[in-house]
């Protein structure tokens, strides 16, 4: 599976995928983790298994940055210090940022230019500070927007996805067994990237699309100073699906991978423990999966909206509000995938200053948030977003987006225990340790099985531990005085953790007579 060049593999594994793994096998969550662990390095060779859920704890904390950042800019000059601005597009003509093509993370091409601008990777500091500020780790949506919708572009938080920032940690920044001795990360940009082969297993079809973004890429640097081709961050994705297919095809099965065979496999890793522990999702004591959001709420599209609004009224207002579920309501009995949260001001009644209840009619919203899964939901933002002059209603701050929130890439059959596949007993058959596939399995899913298999998921999700972002490893290694970034969100973040966004051209016809002529002006 490794490239030519590439002499080191880095696997990382979305928590999504290990939750399915785990219903589909009907194991427990931390089962299978570590049988999954295990598997990409002893059947796969990975010198090192990252846990996409210890960098979801750097895509969060980077958006409540960013979210405070935005925030702070808009609230409106005047007494009143309660209110905020939505910079939104007044008009339809608002088209949003000229039309571009990424060349690399250093370098677009405008296409009112004749050659590529270089510019400094990650966040387009010209733009990107205005509310409210849309959230996905949606590669579908991010396409969506940048060929249909591209005068939201600049409301587009800037914050990769958790598999972007593994790809940037794990080809940019190395740890102490590269060379420092503390354990903190250091950047280092002559590091031959392109010797690191980096594999992500995902939950969705999209992450392909995602890993191939150049945005995603570099100019890789060699010894004399040339330029080599283009490394990319992430070099490959396989779905939840697609891994299962391996197993299938493996000389092992699943249940091969126990867990002596974990701690075996740690044991022959090269890189050292506090860097393992470091991109983990185990807990301190080996016996759950930690999980990066502050309640047992768990959202298909990474729990962003929880996370932020929780910290938000803390930074903003001092407020700090219980562990238990936010009290999300759903914009109407008939679509439970739009709902809406807000933060009150009730008056100068200090036990009841701020609440997520409007007490009075007095009370002023100071904080409104709103999940939109599915593309009904977002089409209806998006064009509440470009009628704002016409429309009256749309003031939210923060919207999360998830164009699919079943993940495309997921096992889909039913997985009740008569429905499981037929596993071969190893040892009755010369450990081929083949599957049988279930009539189920064959069958296409409905959408009462899509829910069914997403309400089980969630099930599932609630064996991790949950823990507070800043509170992990990874955020302890990376934000401090010697660490990778000081604080989230400075100079440094801005240019690894974060990324730009293009108004696609629109297509031109490139040969024939017709060439360089938009398809709207051809008659046929």
């Amino acid at each position: 599976m490794k490239s030519a060049d590439a002499t080191r593999l880095i696997c990382t594994i979305s928590e999504a995928c290990v939750v399915d793994l785990a219903r589909y096998f009907n194991s427990s969550m931390i089962d299978a983790y570590k049988k999954l662990n295990a598997y990409c390095r002893m059947e796969l060779g990975s010198e090192m298994v990252v846990a996409g859920s210890s960098c979801a704890n750097i895509s969060l904390i980077e958006t409540h940055a960013e979210f405070v950042h935005r925030f702070q800019a808009s609230r409106t000059s005047g007494p009143d210090k309660y209110q905020t601005s939505l910079n939104l597009p007044i008009e339809p003509s608002d088209t949003g940022p000229p039309s571009s093509i990424a060349i690399s993370a250093e370098e677009t091409h405008y296409k009112s230019s004749e050659k590529p601008t270089r510019h400094t990777p990650g966040r387009d500091l010209a733009s990107h500070n205005s509310l409210p500020m849309l959230v996905s780790a949606c590669p579908g949506w991010v396409c969506y927007v940048e060929k249909t919708a591209p005068y939201a572009i600049p409301f587009l938080s800037t914050v990769k996805s958790p598999m972007a920032i593994s790809g940037a940690l794990v080809k940019h920044a190395l740890c102490s067994h590269c060379g420092n001795n503390k354990g903190d990360v250091e950047f280092i940009p002559n590091q031959p990237r392109s010797r690191i082969f980096h594999l992500g297993i995902m939950p969705c079809h999209d992450k392909k699309l995602e890993a191939s973004r150049k945005d995603l890429a570099w100019n890789q640097v060699m010894n004399d100073n040339s330029l080599s081709t283009m490394v990319q961050d992430i070099d490959l994705v396989i779905t939840t699906a697609e891994l299962l297919q391996l197993f299938k095809e493996s000389a092992r099965n699943f249940h091969y991978y126990s867990l002596e065979k974990y701690w075996m496999s740690l044991a022959t890793a090269e890189n050292e423990d506090e860097t393992q522990s470091m991109f983990s999702a185990l807990s301190k004591d080996s016996l759950a999966l930690t999980s990066p959001t502050s309640s047992h709420e768990a959202s298909s599209s990474g729990s962003y909206a929880d996370f932020v609004f929780r910290q938000a009224a803390k930074d903003l207002y001092d407020v700090d509000l219980p562990v238990t579920p936010l009290p999300w309501k759903s914009k109407s009995v008939r679509n439970s995938d739009l709902k809406e949260l807000s933060l009150y001001k009730n008056g100068s009644n200090e036990s009841e200053a701020f609440t997520c209840e409007r007490k009075s009619a007095e009370s002023i919203p100071v904080l409104n948030f709103a999940r939109a899964y599915g593309f009904r939901n977002i089409q209806g933002i998006l064009q509440r977003m470009k009628k704002r002059g016409r429309i009256a209603g749309f003031q939210y701050h923060f919207v999360e987006v998830m164009a699919c929130p079943s993940g495309g890439g997921q096992i889909r059959h039913d997985t009740s225990p008569s429905n499981l596949p037929i596993i071969r007993d190893e040892a009755s058959n010369k450990g081929d340790g083949s599957f049988l596939m279930s009539n189920q399995e064959k069958q296409r899913e409905s959408p009462a099985g899509i829910r069914g298999r997403m309400r089980q998921n969630y099930n599932i999700l609630s064996q991790r531990q949950v823990i507070c972002p800043y509170d992990s490893d990874i955020a302890r290694h990376i934000y401090s005085p010697s660490g990778l970034f000081k604080t989230p969100f400075d100079e440094k973040a801005k240019k690894l953790m974060h990324t730009r966004f293009h108004a696609v051209p629109k297509l031109e016809l490139s040969s024939g007579a017709v060439e360089g002529l938009d398809p709207e002006d051809t008659h046929w």
